[in-house]
């Protein structure tokens, strides 16, 4: 048989197409993807045995699937290799040539351009042809009975060549059966390269994928963190999967489930748009396209100096577009209480959207709370703004909330009074400033779900209060490993889940664990050493009932060395939700009851790592009991976050046995909020010092407290604020304007929405003074405590 040799100078299978990524030494790939039932039959056993995810596949491996089931295999990093049902393949070297050799059936081949070598490629033969790739996504099918070959061409150029026939060159959108090419429909483009698979718990709903090819927005996940250059060190280690739904790295890119990354650098074009005007007016004027407005509102440019945040930036995986006209044109949304709104008190303006069964999913958007009724009327006049989410086969979830009385201090107020839209804001009045949402969230069931904003009058109607929204859009989060209903993960492995050397790695996140789903490790998630990391999203996230538990002691996230950038959508690196409250007996606090992680070790530990996150560690409903420090910084490191590093947003409860944050040679800083913030009506207590500095340590919180307590939480501390140690030379600066304060314990607090002192009590707040320092900037409070509620116990040495 003639070779293209034009585009089929391919090196050793061993040395360059599979990389050292695997486990076994001549392993060529690692099952990514098993839906249903597959067999391997290998020359060194007498009877095939059942395929399983994340096994490792070898050359000369007979891979069978049955009906209704579908293989990927992730070929060093290059390559995913689609086995559709009740296909046979093997994958072989052959006189130096990678060749997938399909004796019957269909394969979807994607080959990553960007990742092969000059000369390199991969064949795919069958009993009568050879099509050969190089960037490229191709879909071959061979029909044993009737002996032909069928090739279509997706996305780059293929070669071609049905027996002794000259070699020819098939360009995107054209296609072969046996010595026939030309063009293909672009229906059966489309169809040959659809590869969703037939479980439906296992990928992600069509639509939601198909939205994924349309707006071009590709995921840059890697399965294990696959980039140019020096193939990553990858462990995977055993798994096994629930009989009732395998578990598998979510799916990527809509056509092959391959990471973007992988996949040919051309972008598909954006969808025309729809027929007449669906764009929002870019000033003061009525609702755009898709928007539902009960009571009073309008599309406003500005609120006197208050204007449309600008639009977040869009990350690698992009916004699904299931909110239309999300950013309101030039503009934003207002909605208000008062004449015009339904009985006088309420306003609300919600988007009905179509969503699927098992999609990782995540709603973002911005809004800016006013209220005339602070600060001069009584707090009986509680105006409340809602954010609900409303999805199939759910309860409605309340994603945020803001009132009069839990929403503002006193520096938090208008500078002017400002008319747009009929609603005025006057001078010296409540105004929250935008706040950030990210919402995670995966629908159960597919089917219509409903975004509400809503704001109301509470006990009278003579001061209005409205609300801001803006930037408003649907993320999709195609994780590495994503864990849903009725699928566990049960790793035995004492080594990481992800392991990356010498590998610069993006991204979307590591693991989501949600819905019920359940993960267990031996070992650590994930270790990277001189890797960076660029990860969107969270690096875990657990919600809706989800879990992750381990048996370890190991920081459960290891970075040594290099920079790493997590969280920029504006999620944290950790990003744990349980679901269940009641009432706690020792507080009278409704608490979370639910434990989504359990981990021994530190969460997040770095040696001479430089990250950037948007938080560190966010907790809502639920309980953690941590017996290492959260963060661990040691060895030169440096932690900056944008917001809150620590937060406990809504009736959490954390116990600490020993520093919650840890840093040795190390630095850590806060550019906006707290280190620390507990909200909520959460409980903190932690037995040793909150924070540790050692051995010339640094800790800068740029604007805001070091710590900031509200909404009737508690902090109870059995050791110090700040414990200072090593040689000294540590420090911790602190910078708003929060004050006047209250000096406890010779710490300076902010005493907020009927804070009281009496609920603060502050001893031995700093341990080993002569070793470090506390640096202020004038009217600076170290501690914030808002809410009549809200209390603080500090007992140090």
């Amino acid at each position: 048989m003639r070779r293209i040799t034009w585009l089929l100078s391919v090196v050793t299978m061993w040395a360059m197409l599979i990389p050292s990524l695997v486990v076994a030494q001549d392993a060529v790939g690692v099952v990514t993807t098993l839906d249903g039932r597959a067999n391997v039959a290998r020359p060194t056993q007498t009877t095939p045995l059942a395929l399983k995810f994340k096994d490792d596949v070898f050359g000369r491996d007979k891979i069978s699937t049955q009906e209704n089931s579908l293989v990927r295999v992730l070929l060093g990093g290059k390559a995913i290799l689609t086995v559709r049902e009740l296909s046979e393949v093997t994958i072989t070297e052959d006189a130096g040539r990678a060749v997938v050799t399909l004796p019957d059936g269909k394969v979807v081949l994607a080959v990553a351009k960007q990742r092969m070598r000059p000369g390199e490629s991969i064949e795919i033969r069958t009993p009568n042809a050879v099509a050969a790739v190089r960037g490229t996504i191709v879909a071959v099918t061979y029909d044993a009975p009737s002996q032909l070959t069928s090739v279509v061409c997706h996305t780059g150029e293929c070669g071609y060549q049905f027996q002794n026939q000259t070699p020819v060159v098939l360009q995107p959108g054209m296609g072969a059966k046996n010595a026939t090419t030309g063009p293909v429909s672009p229906a059966e483009r489309e169809a040959a390269v659809e590869v969703t698979s037939n479980a439906p718990h296992s990928e992600p709903g069509t639509e939601t994928l198909a939205l994924i090819i349309e707006n071009g927005q590709r995921t840059a996940a890697t399965l294990a963190g696959l980039v140019t250059g020096t193939p990553p060190n990858f462990a995977l280690g055993t798994s096994t999967a629930n009989p009732a739904g395998v578990v598998q790295p979510a799916p990527n890119d809509a056509l092959t489930n391959v990471p973007a990354s992988f996949l040919v650098p051309e972008p598909l074009a954006p969808p025309p748009p729809p027929p007449g005007d669906n764009n929002p007016p870019p000033g003061p004027g009525a609702f755009p396209a898709g928007w539902t407005l009960t009571g009073v509102g309008s599309v406003i440019s500005n609120l006197g100096s208050i204007a449309a945040p600008p639009p977040p930036a869009i990350p690698k995986a992009g916004a699904v577009e299931k909110i239309l006209n999300g950013n309101f044109g030039t503009g934003m949304a207002l909605i208000f209480t008062g004449t015009g709104s339904v009985g006088d008190t309420t306003s609300t303006l919600s988007q009905t959207f179509s969503v699927d069964a098992g999609a990782a999913l995540v709603l973002r958007l911005k809004y800016n709370f006013l209220s005339n009724e602070f600060p001069n009327q009584p707090d009986i006049f509680n105006d409340t703004f809602r954010v609900r989410l409303l999805t199939p086969g759910s309860e409605p979830a309340l994603v945020a909330q803001e009132s009069r009385n839990t929403s503002f201090t006193l520096t938090s107020v208008s500078s002017e009074k400002a008319t747009a839209g009929g609603f005025t804001i006057e001078a010296g009045n409540g105004v929250t400033g935008f706040k950030d949402v990210l919402f995670p969230f995966t629908p159960i069931a597919s089917g219509s779900a409903q975004l509400v904003f809503d704001i109301s009058d509470v006990e009278d109607t003579a001061f209005d209060s409205a609300a801001l929204i803006d930037s408003v859009s649907i993320l999709t989060d195609p994780p590495l490993f994503f864990i849903k209903k009725g699928e566990t993960l049960a790793r035995t492995g004492r080594d990481p889940l992800i392991r990356l050397t010498a590998t610069p790695s993006t991204f979307d996140s590591a693991m989501v664990v949600c819905c019920g789903g359940r993960a267990t490790l031996a070992g650590p998630l994930l270790a990277a050493l001189d890797s960076d990391l660029t990860v969107p999203f969270s690096l875990l996230s657990i919600y809706q009932g989800g879990s992750l538990s381990t048996s370890t002691t190991e920081p459960l996230v290891r970075l040594d060395n290099g920079s790493h950038t997590i969280g920029s959508v504006g999620l944290p690196i950790f990003d744990i939700w349980g679901v269940s409250s009641a009432t706690d007996a020792q507080t009278g606090l409704t608490l979370g009851t639910d434990r989504p992680l359990q981990h021994a070790g530190p969460l997040l530990e770095t040696s001479n790592a430089t990250v950037s996150a948007h938080q560190a560690v966010r907790i809502d409903t639920a309980l953690l009991e941590a017996t290492a420090p959260l963060l661990n910084l040691r060895n030169g490191s440096k932690l900056s976050t944008a917001a809150d590093a620590v937060q406990l947003s809504y009736q959490a409860r954390v116990a600490s046995l020993g520093s919650l944050v840890k840093l040795d040679r190390s630095a850590m800083v806060v550019a906006s909020g707290a280190a620390l913030n507990v909200g909520g009506g959460s409980v903190l207590r932690v037995t040793g010092d909150v924070f540790s500095l050692a051995n010339g340590s640094t800790l800068s919180v740029m604007r805001g407290p070091l710590v900031s307590l509200s909404g009737g939480s508690i902090l109870s501390v059995n050791g110090a604020l700040i414990g200072f140690g090593g040689v000294g030379g540590n420090t911790v600066s602190v910078a708003n304007s929060l004050c006047p304060c209250t000096s406890i314990g010779g710490i300076p607090v902010s005493l907020t929405g009927g804070a009281v002192a009496a609920n603060v009590s502050i001893t031995g707040a700093i341990k080993n003074g002569n070793l470090g320092a506390l640096n202020l900037t004038p009217n600076a409070a170290v501690i914030r405590v808002d809410g009549a509620a809200t209390k603080v116990t500090i007992n140090g040495m």
